[in-house]
């Protein structure tokens, strides 16, 4: 099983994001997985990730989007903040020692 962890935006965020890619060239990305990988694991035991995420620290953050990219070597297309929110990087950051702490080698 390959496991990440992700974050996915409200319903309504999602659809527009949707509509927005929608006349772009690229692969397309419905709505329902529309997300923000916070970190890749891969191959993992499931329940040993759940327990170290479960420990994971954050506060809340807003996440404006405000530019968009394209990766041509897998023809995505993408859209972030111009910069990574601090409540954002205080999470990822959290997140990802406590999955060090768990044993787990983080896919770059």
């Amino acid at each position: 099983m390959r496991l990440f962890f992700a974050l996915w935006p409200p319903e309504d965020t999602a659809l527009a994001l949707e509509r927005w890619a929608a006349p772009l060239k690229g692969r397309r990305v419905p709505a329902g997985n529309i997300h923000m990988t916070l970190a890749f694991l891969g191959e993992a035991d499931p329940a040993k990730a759940g327990a170290a995420a479960r420990r994971a620290q954050g506060m809340a953050f807003r996440l404006p989007i405000e530019e968009a990219r394209h990766w041509a070597h897998n023809d995505i297309v993408w859209a972030a903040p111009r910069s990574m929110p601090v409540g954002l990087q205080q999470l990822v950051e959290s997140l990802q020692l406590e999955l060090f702490k768990a044993g787990f080698i983080l896919e770059r």
